[in-house]
Formats: C-alpha cells, structure tokens, sequence
C-alpha cells in the first residue's frame, strides 16, 4: 500500500483529488483504495460489469485525476473482454491524467490505452519508501452505498455511510472505524 500510495503522490494525486477504479472485487480494489485514502484523496468504484454509460454517470460528476481499470473479467468461467468500453469511458472522462491498468484478464497485453497508461506492476517495482518517512494524511474518508450514485434515492436501506481512516503510529497497519 506504502509503494502505490507513494506512486500515487508521485503522478500527481494529492489530497482532494478523485481516483476512480474500474476495479473487480479484489486485493488489487483493496489495495488502491488504501493508498488513495492513505493520502487525502476521494475514492470512487464500480465493477467493470458495469455498463459504459453507467461507469460515465457515476466517474463523470466527480472528474477524476487517476482511473484504476482492469482489461476485462472473469464470470461464471466466461471472459468478457472489456476493452471496448473501457475506451469509451476513458475517452467520457476529460479530467483524467493518468491510466493505471491492471491486465487482469490477458496479462500478456500490454497495449496502452488513449491517456498516458501505466501498468498496476511497473508501479509496484518501486522501492518502498521508509515507514518513518511516508506520511498518512490525516482526513475523513467518506463512502457511498455502492448500489447508489448520488443523490442516494429515498427508499435505500443505506443512503451514505463514513468511515475515518486514520494512521496509528504504534502499528504498521491504518485503523479503519466505520458506523452508518
């Protein structure tokens, strides 16, 4: 988290800004949230199941510096390549700065998408910044009901919740508390 969160800082992102992910349900969602929370940034996500003008309405509102995406997906043991859409959406997002692609479907395809791409490893092969010296910023990490784009409608069973994402300096690791 240290290293993507460092990578993170270094392509651009600081405190406020908006990373957006067209992640699955994964350790790499997990990771990538962590390190943009780690810095102040806001964090948005949706599956890339996802239809193209579903990902727009819910990325376009909060114009995101960095988009997270991976090549496609994997369901019932079918692939569904979702190359296609994600051009349509990178091309929808006029903010955007900086690609972080995870091959997740075709590891071996390395093609580049219209921005300025990087690849979830080469950002990982960084050294690791020192633990004294990285620096966790000390804001609100606030979350959204995931079946929900804001306005969140009236009959949802969880309109918002937030959690605080705070650094214990007695640990290695962030605490997370969360109430709704």
């Amino acid at each position: 988290m240290r290293i993507l969160a460092t990578q993170l800082r270094r392509l651009g992102v600081v405190p406020g800004d908006r990373v957006a992910a067209y992640l699955p349900n994964s350790p790499h969602a997990i990771i990538a949230m962590l390190a943009t929370a780690s810095i102040g940034a806001i964090w948005t996500s949706c599956g890339p199941d996802f239809g193209t003008r579903g990902v727009l309405d819910r990325f376009a509102q909060l114009a995101p510096k960095v988009l997270f995406c991976v090549d496609g997906y994997q369901y019932g043991g079918k692939p569904f390549n979702r190359r296609p859409e994600l051009a349509q959406i990178i091309a929808g997002l006029d903010s955007l700065e900086q690609v972080v692609c995870l091959p997740y479907l075709n590891t071996s395809d390395r093609t580049p998408f219209s921005r300025p791409t990087v690849f979830w490893d080469d950002l990982l092969a960084a050294r690791p910044v020192p633990k004294s010296e990285f620096k966790f910023e000390q804001v609100p990490f606030h979350t959204r009901c995931g079946s929900c784009s804001p306005p969140a409608p009236p009959d949802c069973p969880r309109p918002s919740s937030t959690a605080r994402v705070a650094s214990c300096w007695s640990s290695s690791r962030p605490l997370i508390s969360r109430w709704t």
